[in-house]
């Protein structure tokens, strides 16, 4: 019976403990601070300019504040209500009268005011300010406003809205129904804006508004009227207002925001200075503490909105959402009171009935338990203060004890895990066999298992942490107790170092620049790969030298003052150096040093280099190429001067050759002065050719162009020139038979051949020598191209070389200057190498020279190769020249050209017609088109030139022949004639035969 007794005693002890136990655990609340503290701010003008402004002031938290990581989260108008609810941020920056709200609805608290900064001005106060354009003279008075447009910022802005339509509302305006039109302009620029525009009759923004906008341009504040201003009756604000004031931002924490971490907050924004970067960045003067925010309250009543829009209205349903945890505790409360009142009631009974026998038994056991309790008192306060996490682990695997550092570790309450879960919950998969073998071991032999070891442990929240096992058999049980050390920390510090020394020893080891370390007196210390595959060098041969020993022997003064000491004294230098690799080739380096100095060592020096050979050669080839340019800018300027002369003395050699022409064939042959007219027909062909030579260097003539051969023309100018130059000069020929095919004029060849090989003859001509003619077909690719006209391809290189006497650099830049000759008198015109240079770029060619003096000269001379196919060229023999009776209109503006013409044709037999204007003869010839069989027109003529009176008469008769002659013209060509429908071109001076011919020729086709 007294057992009895007991036992209901205790099991009623043990139902008031657990009932205190429960309520103890409902009221124990705890909140664990996280390392990154969030600081949620309202975007007004989004998330980029919210950063801009706060991100500095996160960064003056982190140095203010140890331990914790401040980040600033952007909140949007239609998030807030959300982030504070489920406490996504742990404090928050919003405007007045959401600071009500979410004060009302979520328990929010101030622990700072912002003290805003405007134009140099400080306020820690606002207010809204009403205005129109000032010439608006009918809105003085909020009254005035009915009937007229209205905008405010936005629904939720306080000061651009609702201390506005506070206003409004004691002065008997709604807005949205007295008002012709009530719109909202999502910024206060936007209101301003279509105030300034018109849009709106008047407007409402935020004080300060009109202050910034014609500070930064965008206003003249003077510009408007600001209605009722200086109101409430408050003359403090330093901006215009039209309203009472409020008090300006707060930044709050939220209800699971430590009160300890909100104290350090407030005390480090309050005494942040206002120069600070912070401020300056937020553009504001700092903080204050946190103001009495009533006006606002005064203001949310007075409209009715947000925690106040239900304001004086009592019903159950609001009673209950306000008050219903208290509702629920005082319920919670009475049946409890209920039922421990009933148990007590039972209780009492049970105890009178059992109360002599307890006191009894109590009495026995008070010693025991007595002993017992102290037992257990010191095991506990051991167990509960080893400094570890610590679990007492039964050999089913469950885990019956833990202490209060094994539940901060595992994130579980002890409740949860005592008795509930097994060890093996708490390790990852990959792990747990081990663990598990080692616990079936421990079982059987204590000292076969490993009492110390390392494993990966699982909290509540999946995170997996590095563990350090003590773990060890209780004697004469089959339990163990285990001493668990998060040593996560530390294992994430190992991995991230072997980690940085990886990817710091692969990039040394794999990039391509050149990293290199050096003592103080220039010696490698180390360099990586690259640089040592670029020397040619190992690291054993490379490292010690010094860097001067990769030099030239004169660099080494210049490596100590103006490398090493620049370093020492500068902390860095840079430039480019020259170096030799181990097969003594030639290399440029550019480099970057700079001075270390690591804490506790001796300085050195780290730098990175790149190879840059290849520029430097590249510039010095760019340079080269400038002169080729600049030489072929010259020629082609001379080259127009030589093409206007040749126009003008092909005029003045017509009437000469024409006239001697006819004198020659009119006078007997025993005349005594025919041999000077012959002396002047001959004058008069060799300055034709003289001009064709002009034309030639100007690449303006036009000679007909073959596909041929250049093997045999040159052999044959090589035996020729044989035969004329002393034995001194041994000729060597290397002509290659493979070299294919090129278009040219044969006879421009040879005279090429013969002008080098006579150039390098004379070269010779005192000390004997070797004269070499080679020609090979070679490819010329991107790389191989150095020469500004010369495209890549396949192309004909005919080499004549000399061991000659040379030439300097300047007269290089002259030889192929028209009437340059470095000959003494008689022996050239100094037009032959010009010749040469016209006529290899009328082919698209290209000739170089390559002189020293005293070392001979040799000349290169590039054709491109044709690859169609080749067929030799036969030679057509001329047909006896013919005259006529037909009738031709004769065109030309010299006098003496056209009278001269005149009678060339009429011996021919030809009825001629002759116009010294372009215009009258296109007259004569619109009169009566049929008149004429044939025209010869001149091309440059006033007016009208020769082409032009060519299309005008083809308009007039379509099958009309015309013969179009030039002394010279850049824009007239055979191919450009025949285009345009002109049947026949000739270049000027002609002889008889040949204008006899060409005209034979037009109508013959005709």
């Amino acid at each position: 019976m007294k057992n009895f007794i007991l036992l209901k005693s205790k099991k009623i002890l043990f139902s008031f403990m657990a009932i205190f136990l429960v309520t103890g655990a409902i009221a124990r609340i705890t909140f664990a601070e996280d390392s990154v503290i969030k600081i949620g701010i309202l975007a007004k003008r989004g998330p980029e300019r919210c950063m801009e402004k706060w991100s500095l002031t996160a960064e003056y938290l982190n140095d203010k504040i140890s331990g914790k990581t401040f980040k600033i989260v952007p909140i949007d108008f239609d998030q807030i209500y959300s982030v504070v609810e489920k406490s996504e941020v742990d404090f928050i920056l919003t405007n007045p009268s959401f600071y009500v709200e979410l004060e009302n609805y979520y328990g929010i608290s101030r622990i700072a005011t912002l003290k805003n900064k405007v134009s140099g001005k400080i306020s820690t106060t606002y207010g809204g300010v009403v205005f129109c354009k000032k010439q608006r003279t009918d809105i003085r008075q909020y009254r005035d406003l009915k009937g007229k447009t209205f905008m405010a910022v936005e629904e939720t802005s306080f000061g651009g809205w609702r201390m506005a339509w506070r206003e409004l509302k004691d002065a008997g305006i709604d807005p949205f129904k007295d008002c012709a039109s009530f719109s909202f302009g999502g910024t206060h620029d936007a209101v301003v804006y279509a105030v300034r525009d018109g849009k709106v009759d008047a407007g409402t923004v935020r004080t300060d508004t009109l202050e910034r906008m014609n500070a930064e341009g965008k206003i003249r504040k003077d510009d408007f009227y600001v209605i009722h201003e200086h109101g409430g009756g408050n003359v403090h604000l330093p901006f215009l207002h039209s309203t009472r004031e409020y008090p300006e931002w707060p930044i709050s924490k939220l209800k699971h925001t430590a009160n300890e971490l909100a104290e350090k907050v407030s005390t480090a924004l309050i005494n942040m200075p206002r120069d600070s970067v912070a401020a300056q960045a937020a553009r504001c003067g700092g903080w204050t503490i946190p103001l009495n925010y009533q006006p606002v309250h005064d203001c949310l009543k007075k409209l009715k909105v947000g925690p106040y829009k239900d304001f004086g209205k009592i019903t159950l349903t609001n009673v209950f959402k306000k008050y219903w945890i208290l509702i629920l505790i005082v319920l919670a409360t009475l049946v409890a009171l209920a039922c421990l009142l009933a148990a007590r009631i039972k209780l009492n009974q049970k105890i009178k009935t059992a109360h002599k026998d307890l006191e009894l038994e109590i009495n026995e056991r008070m010693q025991a338990e007595k002993a017992l309790r102290k037992s257990e008192e010191e095991y506990r306060i051991i167990f509960k203060n080893t400094g570890t996490a610590t679990s007492i682990l039964e050999e089913n695997m469950i885990i019956s004890l833990v202490n209060d550092q094994f539940v901060d570790l595992s994130g579980y309450s002890h409740e949860e895990i005592e008795g509930q879960k097994k060890w093996i919950e708490f390790v990852v998969p990959e792990d747990l066999e081990r663990m598990k073998e080692r616990h079936r071991i421990r079982r059987v032999n204590g000292d076969a298992s490993p009492k110390n070891y390392e494993f990966r442990f699982i909290d509540k929240n999946n995170h997996i942490k590095h563990i350090l096992l003590t773990v060890d058999m209780i004697p004469g049980t089959k339990k163990s107790v285990a001493s668990l050390l998060d040593i996560t920390e530390r294992k994430q510090t190992e991995t991230a170092l072997k980690k940085s020394e990886k990817q710091f020893r692969d990039l040394f080891n794999s990039i391509t620049d050149l990293i290199y370390t050096q003592d103080m007196e220039g010696h490698f210390t180390s360099a990586n790969p690259a640089m040592q595959r670029l020397f040619g060098y190992k690291a054993d041969e490379f490292l010690g030298h010094r860097a001067t020993d990769f030099m030239e022997p004169e660099f080494e003064s210049g490596f100590n003052s103006r490398y090493l000491e620049v370093v020492k004294k500068q902390g860095h230098h840079e430039g480019v150096a020259c170096y030799f690799k181990k097969n003594k080739e030639k290399i440029y380096i550019e480099y970057k040093s700079f001075l270390v100095k690591p804490d506790g060592g001796d300085p050195y020096i780290s730098g990175i280099g790149r190879d840059v050979t290849e520029t430097v050669l590249s510039e010095e080839k760019i340079k080269k190429l400038q002169e080729q340019v600049i030489q072929v800018q010259k020629m082609e300027a001379i080259g127009t001067l030589a093409g206007g002369i040749a126009h003008d003395f092909n005029n003045i050699l017509f009437p000469i050759l024409g006239y001697a022409d006819m004198l020659l064939a009119d006078i007997p042959e025993d005349s005594p002065i025919r041999d000077g007219l012959n002396g002047i027909y001959t004058s008069a062909l060799r300055a034709k050719d003289l001009v064709k030579q002009i034309l030639t260097f100007a690449r303006q003539d036009t000679t007909e162009l073959l596909l041929m051969k250049m093997q045999p023309i040159i052999k044959e100018v090589l035996k020729l020139i044989r035969s004329t130059i002393p034995t001194t000069i041994d000729i060597i020929q290397d002509i290659r038979a493979d070299c294919g095919a090129i278009k040219a004029d044969p006879t421009q060849i040879h005279q090429i051949v013969m002008n080098l090989a006579t150039n390098a003859y004379h070269a010779m001509e005192e000390t004997g020598g070797e004269l070499k003619v080679s020609l090979k077909e070679i490819q010329l690719g991107e790389d191989d191209v150095i020469i500004p006209d010369l495209e890549p391809g396949d192309y004909a290189c005919l080499s004549v070389s000399d061991t000659g006497t040379g030439m300097n650099k300047n007269i290089i830049e002259k030889i192929f200057d028209p009437f340059f000759t470095t000959k003494e008198v008689g022996k050239g015109t100094g037009m032959g190498l010009s010749v040469v240079h016209g006529i290899v770029k009328s082919m698209n060619g290209s000739i170089h020279v390559y002189s020293e003096p005293g070392k001979g000269t040799e000349f290169k001379t590039y054709f491109p190769i044709e690859k169609s196919s080749f067929e030799k060229q036969s030679i057509q023999t001329e047909e006896p020249v013919q005259g006529g009776t037909e009738r031709i209109l004769l065109v030309d503006d010299e006098e003496a050209i056209i009278a001269m013409e005149k009678q060339i044709l009429e011996r021919l037999g030809y009825q001629v017609t002759s116009r010294t204007s372009s215009i009258e003869a296109l007259e004569a010839f619109r009169a009566n088109p049929d008149t004429f069989d044939m025209v010869i027109t001149d091309m440059a003529m006033p007016n009208m030139p020769g082409d032009k009176l060519s299309v005008e008469l083809i308009k007039i008769r379509s099958d009309i022949p015309i013969l179009l002659c030039t002394g010279f013209s850049e824009i007239m060509s055979e191919e450009k004639a025949a285009s345009l429908g002109i049947k026949g071109f000739i270049l000027k001076p002609i002889v008889m035969k040949d204008l006899a011919q060409k005209i034979r020729d037009v109508l013959d086709e005709a």
